[in-house]
């Protein structure tokens, strides 16, 4: 880890260098600078390419084409958030034609899931599990999220109304139980991250999140599940392509004998500034990071455990 950090320290301070070269007035103005030609690549390719948002393509994510409307619409909001384009930019090492292709990913990504306008009902499996829920603030104030391994049910999202599952289903069934499985995890993914979002704190508090994965419950036999390995994809992909530079770091707690086998995997899915913030922790390590009146007593810390219907809101 300590290689990879300082990498990409150097990485991140060459291309700090790179901007001052060419906007030395400060960084407001650096980063306002480079915007403008981000915005403008974009608006450069969609003029070459009229039909972008009806093609079948949609980066990592499927093969689907885009609502054209919808699309226009996200991308009105998105050539205004200035934060949000700074995060594609740093994502992308300022990157102009790399950072373009992520901008229009997210306009597409946003399009067809609406991130922010989630139906809990949408999500019958996912929201009651309480695999996801927050749990206060780290001691640098970013948001945290605790993913509990143990209430992660993956066949669970590919049983079919009736109860049955893929022993009982033909196998053109189950492509269409596991499609819909990954799309309620999908969904479940965008809605927790999206109100961890909304929970931070105003400026200059650091608008990322923590995670707490605890990997109770985890077995070598998840490695060899193909639904557990799409639904790991889904939720990599998520976390790199569509909310780049939200991640302040990945706490994985009580790893078992065997782990290192599905870390391997794991971590060939993560780009090397995501596998810079994961980091093995104890309980008598994870203080470094919380509060133990925050911290679940599960975790030697002093707080209760926090409740699933948190994640539920208004």
């Amino acid at each position: 880890m300590g290689v990879a950090t300082d990498t990409l320290a150097s990485e991140e301070v060459l291309h700090q260098e790179v901007v001052n070269q060419h906007h030395p007035e400060g960084e407001d103005v650096q980063d306002e600078a480079v915007q403008k030609e981000l915005l403008e690549s974009v608006k450069q390719f969609l003029s070459k390419n009229h039909d972008y948002w009806q093609t079948s393509t949609v980066g990592g994510d499927d093969d689907t084409a885009t609502n054209a409307e919808e699309a226009e619409k996200v991308y009105g909001t998105m050539v205004k958030d200035k934060d949000q384009l700074h995060r594609i930019l740093v994502a992308r090492n300022f990157d102009i034609t790399n950072s373009r292709d992520l901008f229009l990913e997210q306009v597409r990504f946003r399009a067809k899931w609406t991130p922010e306008c989630i139906d809990p009902a949408s999500m019958p499996i996912g929201l009651p599990s309480g695999a996801i829920r927050p749990c206060g603030h780290s001691r640098e104030d970013c948001v945290a999220l605790n993913f509990k391994l143990r209430y992660w049910k993956a066949d669970d999202y590919c049983v079919s109304q009736d109860g049955t599952n893929d022993d009982d289903e033909l196998e053109n069934s189950y492509d269409q139980l596991l499609q819909d499985g990954i799309d309620e995890f999908t969904r479940y993914i965008l809605f927790c991250i999206e109100l961890a979002i909304k929970s931070m704190k105003p400026k200059p508090v650091p608008q990322k999140f923590v995670v707490i994965f605890d990997l109770v419950g985890f077995s070598a036999s998840m490695v060899f599940k193909r639904n557990v390995r799409l639904m790991v994809r889904k939720l990599i992909y998520i976390a790199q392509a569509q909310y780049p530079e939200r991640l302040h770091k990945c706490l994985l707690i009580n790893a078992p004998y065997g782990f290192s086998t599905a870390w391997k995997l794991v971590r060939a899915l993560l780009d090397e500034k995501t596998a810079s913030k994961v980091h093995f922790v104890s309980t008598d390590s994870i203080t470094d990071d919380f509060d133990p009146e925050v911290l679940s007593t599960e975790y030697g810390g002093q707080h209760d455990e926090y409740p699933v219907d948190s994640m539920i809101g208004e």
